[in-house]
């Protein structure tokens, strides 16, 4: 039950962060979750909420938006697996990315060696450079954009690598 001057956003869980899906913006808005007030002295670091148990799902969080963060945040509801289904499939881009960085960040050497032309070498070069970061992923072009750094790799081995972790971008964008 909303209090009276709260807000309510809808939002999805994903990496711990919550990813602000409603009310709409013209790009998904990532925000923190803090239980201080607005108008208390503290920093609202010192009272972040802790999203791990809310995890891939679609929550309703009841705050104050400003600025990055919504203050006096509570989780009002956890949306059911029915609803949540039906949210996810209109922000299917935001969702891919996430799960698309998840995928090559937790890949290992021999992960990347499958990818043609990548040797131990290069492998070696892109797992030291994760975790990779692309906090307004929309599409297959943000994820090769973070790869960008890492050495030896260039255009062409950049797209094999998405294309290889995350064929349903290449889907999407086209």
């Amino acid at each position: 039950m909303l209090a009276q001057n709260d807000d309510s956003f809808v939002g999805f869980v994903q990496q711990g962060r919550f990813l602000k899906l409603t009310p709409c913006e013209p790009v998904q808005q990532e925000v923190r979750l803090t239980s201080v007030s607005m108008e208390n002295a503290m920093s609202a670091e010192a009272r972040e909420l802790d999203l791990t148990k809310y995890e891939g799902k679609v929550i309703v969080v009841c705050g104050h938006d400003s600025g990055g963060w919504i203050y006096s945040a509570t989780v009002a509801e956890i949306a059911s697996p029915l609803i949540a289904e039906f949210i996810l499939r209109c922000y299917p881009l935001i969702l891919s990315c996430g799960a698309c960085l998840e995928r090559i960040n937790s890949a290992t050497q021999q992960d990347f060696e499958q990818v043609e032309e990548i040797g131990p070498n290069r492998s070696r070069s892109l797992v030291a450079g994760q975790p990779y970061v692309a906090p307004d992923c929309v599409g297959a072009l943000d994820i090769e954009l973070v790869l960008d750094e890492v050495p030896g790799i260039g255009d062409v081995l950049r797209e094999r690598i998405v294309q290889h972790f995350c064929p349903e971008l290449y889907e999407q964008d086209n």
